[in-house]
C-alpha cells in the first residue's frame, strides 16, 4: 500500500483512487460534496465513508471528492460496533452519571426525553443504553447519521470521559466516520478531484 504522501502529491494515484483502482489507505476516509468548496462546516458534522463509490455518488459531475484523516493529536473514538471498547467505556461513564443523577443531568435529559417520546413504556436505563449504542453506531453513516444529525445527542459526547469535556474530534463508525462540528483544525483533508485534474 502506498504512503499517503504519494497519494496526495501523485496525480496518477489520485486518479486511481477516484477510479477505484487503488484502495483507500488505512486510516483515511472519503467524502463527496456537490460543490468544490471547503469540505468542513463549523456548525454541522461532516460524515465520511470508506467507499469511494459512495463519495462519488454524492459529488456528482460538478462536485468534489475529498480524502481525509484525523491528525495525530485528534481525540478519536472508535465506535466501529455497538460493543467496541470505546463504546463500552462511553456507556459505562454515562451509567455512572445516571446512577447518581438519574436522567436529570443537563446533557442526558434532552436525549432521554427524545427517546421517551418514541417508546410506549417509561424509560429505564437498559432502554437508554440500547438506544445510545445503536444511534451512535449507525450502519450507514452517510445516508442515516442518526445521533450525529441531532445537536442534543452530539452534546452527550461531551461526557464521554464521565466528566464534562470538549468532546472528541472524530468518531469512527462501522462504515466510515464523523468529524464533529468545529473540529476541522484536527483533520488533514485533500481534494482528490482537484488533484486528479492537475496536468502531468
Amino acid at each position: 500500500m502506498y504512503l499517503i504522501e504519494k497519494y496526495i502529491f501523485d496525480v496518477n494515484k489520485a486518479r486511481d483512487i477516484l477510479n477505484g483502482n487503488i484502495e483507500i489507505p488505512e486510516g483515511y476516509f472519503v467524502h463527496g460534496r456537490s460543490t468544490n468548496k471547503k469540505i468542513f462546516n463549523d456548525k454541522y458534522p461532516t460524515e465520511f465513508s470508506f467507499d469511494i463509490e459512495v463519495a462519488k455518488s454524492y459529488s456528482g459531475k460538478n462536485g468534489s471528492v475529498w480524502i481525509a484523516k484525523p491528525k495525530a493529536n485528534a481525540k478519536v473514538l472508535i465506535f466501529s460496533s455497538v460493543n467496541s471498547r470505546d463504546m463500552n467505556s462511553f456507556v459505562a461513564n454515562l451509567k455512572r452519571i445516571y446512577s447518581k443523577d438519574g436522567f436529570t443531568n443537563d446533557y442526558i435529559k434532552p436525549v432521554a426525553r427524545d427517546i421517551q417520546l418514541n417508546i410506549p413504556h417509561e424509560l429505564d436505563w437498559d432502554t437508554f443504553e440500547n438506544e445510545i449504542r445503536i444511534n451512535f453506531c449507525p450502519d450507514d453513516i452517510v445516508n442515516s447519521a442518526q445521533a450525529y444529525d441531532n445537536e442534543e445527542w452530539l452534546d452527550l459526547l461531551n461526557l464521554y470521559t464521565g466528566k464534562l469535556t470538549s468532546g472528541p474530534d472524530f468518531i469512527e463508525t462501522p462504515d466510515g466516520g464523523v468529524c464533529l462540528p468545529g473540529r476541522a483544525f484536527k483533520m488533514e483533508a485533500y481534494n482528490l478531484t482537484e488533484l486528479s485534474k492537475t496536468l502531468v
